[in-house]
């Protein structure tokens, strides 16, 4: 079986090379002395063993072809003797072949000389290795003090220390001397070796920098952070919160002119598309990929007055150092693969969009995007009269929206997929997809809101003045645009085209506005309530399209009440009666003549005498009424020249809540009121309020696929609160197999707050939570 490997040409090179390299080709008997030995070592070891000591000078040759399990050193030994003799004899007979000695001698030359590159290699980057600052030394311009915060066991600082040897360096932690040295043993080496740099070197502990002390305000000309973290597992929304409020602190410790703050984060951390950071693209002509899913460093930069000036990939090589903090512990993390160093600057500042253009007028990448800028979005709906002139008309918008807006605006384009139609005039609406950006100051969203604002308005005022122009034109039409006779001939038949022109345009005006008019009934929550008050806050109300008319007080119940109001109520129930009544005192007597007065004071006494009547009859109606008895004021009847009048006794005000008919003087009855109005009052202040209640549908990612969502319901749910109530759950695929939980929650506003909520899902359940949103909140 061993001697298959040995056929034709192949047995010849494998002796030529085994001689060759044992320098053995001056004594042929050295060659018959190494077969002579194989019958031997055939007769104490198995084919298999032999096989494997011979399969390292074939290489290429498959050592299990025609190897059968049963193949041993007995049966089929004398055949594989006499193979050896055959391969033998034609081995002897090739290995005297001069050019198979020259291709080797070749390649021997030829690998000798592979090697010796290979050392000079070796040799190169070793060299390379021991003088780092010659590439550390660009990264970073040495002039200005330095400030370095949060540096775990100070080994970036011991780095940076022995490359910039001539700098000034502040390191820092965050930790007490005692934390530091417990929680990072191996931080102590390095504390001794910066402690020996002083004063060139300051360590400083206990340093936190979401708020640095003013005394270190405006001393710094470089600021270091790397892969900062607030603790515990990763949360998007408290990475967010600790970057916001580093940028907060930082930017009064920061020096003025040149100030740069060094910022270094992990993998997918910047929300910056790493291809065009590898590439170094800073302008594109396409959107910007910038991860949502991410801390989004430059957009909470832009919030607190930073831009980002460089870009560039973390290079583990540039400092050796140990990376260590993982969990809070003396502990490495991964730092290598795809991070990133962002360097901000101080930007400009500009209140409004004039301030915008003159400070962004330079800049000459015009329409461009700037891939280190945050961008925002746009969407606005435009309406047009007719679809004739549609791209007319789009083409004019888009030329007045530039005049307006100028520098911010970076692209506008039509959302096609959202073509549609108003329903009721079949008017073409167009959706368009504004897209913002600064570049020397970063838009945020504040400012970006502000100048939306102020192309709504400018655009209204257009419109406004469009319009204004129309109905001039058709108020003022010019029949005859001429000075010569009106009487001519020409002139008459152009007046009729222009009056068919006239008509044509104002019927193609569009109709009337449908309007509505409104009543609304408005209950306060008790008698308490001021409804002059009310009746100002709902008419602060001020929207396009509405006006506020009259408003008017109705008593409901449960009120003091006086006789007039009563009667206003109670009058549609007897409107026959006291509808006719009523009549007669509504009349207004007419001036009388001198020679028919005694006539006519007559027939005002008699209808003063009915109106009396009428009077007395309401009043003893208004007594069998089961709302209650009050004391009506007798009236006296008056003349046509003086108004009715009344007399109103204080049981008009004070109305009696309890139907008694004995006198009200009565002290026991007195003191009965009193006490049913305590309890009255007593029982309206015991009364509970309307209690305010939210649905929150919160969507909670798990770490992996191999997360156990079904256990992490249950311990979402274990969770219980006043106030708090578990809904429904369901699985919602995400992404590469991982599924995200969507539970629903009903919870009580002034008991439960939703960020605790969140806060204690992620804290409790850190094993199983990743993170937790609020997908959907609704008041109920």
């Amino acid at each position: 079986v061993y001697f298959n490997f040995c056929y034709l040409q192949k047995r010849s090179i494998f002796y030529s090379k085994y001689f060759f390299l044992m320098g053995k080709f001056e004594n042929i008997y050295y060659i018959l002395l190494e077969f002579t030995l194989i019958p031997f070592l055939l007769l104490i070891m198995s084919v298999e063993a032999l096989l494997l000591e011979v399969t390292p000078f074939f290489p290429h040759k498959d050592e299990n072809k025609n190897v059968k399990e049963e193949t041993s050193f007995f049966g089929k030994l004398k055949e594989a003797v006499l193979d050896a003799k055959n391969t033998i004899s034609e081995a002897l007979h090739l290995t005297t072949s001069e050019d198979t000695i020259d291709s080797l001698t070749k390649s021997n030359e030829k690998l000798v000389k592979e090697v010796v590159a290979l050392r000079e290699a070796v040799i190169s980057l070793t060299s390379q290795s021991t003088t780092t600052t010659t590439t550390t030394s660009k990264k970073f311009n040495p002039s200005g003090p330095f400030l370095i915060m949060g540096d775990g066991n100070m080994s970036f600082s011991v780095a940076f220390s022995k490359i910039y040897s001539n700098t000034l360096i502040t390191t820092s932690v965050l930790e007490s001397k005692n934390e530091f040295f417990k929680r990072y043993p191996s931080g102590r080496e390095n504390y001794t070796f910066l402690s020996h740099l002083n004063p060139r070197v300051n360590v400083v502990f206990s340093l936190d920098a979401t708020k640095i002390p003013t005394s270190m305000y405006g001393k710094y000309q470089n600021i270091i952070m790397n892969f900062p973290h607030h603790g515990g597992k990763s949360n998007l929304k408290k990475s967010k919160t600790l970057l916001g409020n580093i940028f907060k602190s930082l930017k009064n410790v920061l020096k003025k002119d040149h100030g740069y703050f060094h910022l270094t984060l992990a993998k997918g951390q910047s929300g910056l598309n790493y291809d065009d950071v590898l590439k170094n693209i800073v302008w594109s002509e396409g959107v910007p990929q910038h991860e949502k899913d991410s801390w989004q460093a430059i957009y909470i930069a832009a919030e607190y007055g930073f831009r980002l000036a460089l870009v560039s990939p973390f290079n583990i090589n540039d400092f050796l150092y140990d990376s260590s903090g993982y969990k809070n512990r003396d502990q490495m993390f991964h730092n290598h693969d795809q991070s990133v160093t962002l360097t901000f600057e101080i930007a400009d500042e500009c209140k409004d969009l004039e301030d915008f253009n003159i400070i962004e007028s330079d800049d000459d990448n015009y329409n461009m995007f700037h891939t280190l800028r945050p961008y925002f979005i746009h969407d606005i709906s435009i309406l047009f009269s007719s679809i004739d002139d549609l791209y007319y008309w789009e083409c004019k918008l888009f030329s007045t929206i530039k005049s307006i807006l100028s520098r911010p605006l970076i692209k506008i384009i039509e959302l096609k997929h959202l073509r549609g139609s108003c329903p009721y005039t079949n008017y073409p609406n167009r959706i368009y997809r504004i897209y913002w950006q600064g570049v020397k100051v970063p838009l945020t969203k504040v400012l970006c809101n502000k100048f939306q604002n102020k192309l709504r308005d400018k655009l209204n005022n257009v419109a406004a003045s469009v319009e204004k122009k129309e109905e001039t034109a058709d108020d003022d039409f010019d029949l005859f645009d001429s000075d010569e006779e009106e009487e001519d001939e020409a002139k008459k038949k152009l007046t009729e085209e222009r009056l068919k022109a006239y008509h044509a345009k104002k019927s193609a005006k569009p109709g009337p506005i449908a309007k509505s008019s409104v009543i609304l009934d408005v209950k306060p929550w008790d008698d308490t309530t001021d409804l002059v008050k009310m009746e100002e806050c709902i008419k602060g109300i001020e929207k396009d399209g509405l006006v506020w008319g009259a408003c008017k007080q109705i008593p409901l119940a449960y009120g003091k009440m006086s006789v007039e109001a009563l009667l206003s109520e109670v009058t549609p129930f007897f409107y026959n009666t006291i509808a006719i009544k009523a009549g007669v005192a509504s009349n207004v007597s007419k001036p009388c003549s001198s020679g028919s007065s005694n006539e006519e004071l007559k027939a005002v006494k008699v209808s003063q005498d009915k109106l009396a009547a009428g009077i007395e009859e309401i009043k003893s109606m208004l007594q069998k009424l089961t709302v209650g008895s009050a004391t009506v004021g007798s009236v006296k009847p008056c003349t046509s020249k003086e108004p009715v009048t009344e007399k109103k006794e204080a049981a008009d005000d004070d109305f009696d809540l309890f139907d008694s008919d004995e006198e009200e003087e009565d002290e026991a009855k007195k003191k009965l009121t009193e006490e049913r109005l305590k309890a009255y009052h007593a029982k309206k202040s015991a009364k509970p309020g309307p209690i305010a209640k939210s649905s929150v549908i919160l969507d909670v990612k798990p770490w992996d696929d191999t997360t156990d969502l079904v256990k992490m319901e249950e311990c979402i749910k274990s969770i219980e609160k006043d106030g708090l109530v578990w809904g429904g759950c369901k699985q919602i695929p995400l992404a590469y197999g991982i599924k995200k939980l969507q539970i629903i929650c009903v919870i009580e506003d002034l008991k439960v707050s939703v960020d605790d909520l969140i806060e204690q899902i992620t804290t409790d359940f850190e094993d199983y939570v990743q993170s937790v949103d609020i997908a959907a909140f609704n008041k109920i």
